[in-house]
């Protein structure tokens, strides 16, 4: 974590999360935000202890995949696409951060839980 990984957060969160929230709203943006940060803390915390490795998880990337990944699904929705099609792009950024020596699983969390807080509370009744 340095000073380039928090600017990309900050402009990632500037981009999506302004975007995001004017399509749904505060509160589900803030809910799916919060969620996603929390689910990519669990998953990289629980996976590395259970791996006995030692692994410092820090900063907003989880929370921010996860609001990508809500910008998707919703995209989607909006465009009458099925989900799994909108995904392209959020896979391009896992790849991309798989090698880039940042926590992973953290990142991955974050887009589940997106994913999952998103099907949930943006599907048209």
């Amino acid at each position: 974590s340095g000073i380039e990984h928090i600017l990309m957060n900050l402009l990632s969160l500037a981009i999506c999360g302004f975007a995001l929230e004017n399509r749904i709203g505060s509160i589900k943006t803030g809910v799916i935000y919060l969620g996603s940060g929390l689910c990519g803390g669990v998953l990289s915390v629980g996976i590395n202890f259970l791996m006995a490795r030692p692994v410092f998880s820090v900063g907003a990337s989880g929370a921010i995949y996860g609001l990508l990944a809500a910008y998707a699904i919703n995209q989607g929705f909006e465009q009458g696409r099925p989900v799994w099609k909108s995904f392209g792009i959020v896979a391009i950024y896992v790849v991309g951060t798989y090698s880039m020596g940042v926590d992973f699983l953290g990142h991955f969390g974050g887009i589940l839980g997106g994913a999952i807080l998103s099907l949930l509370l943006l599907q048209k009744k």
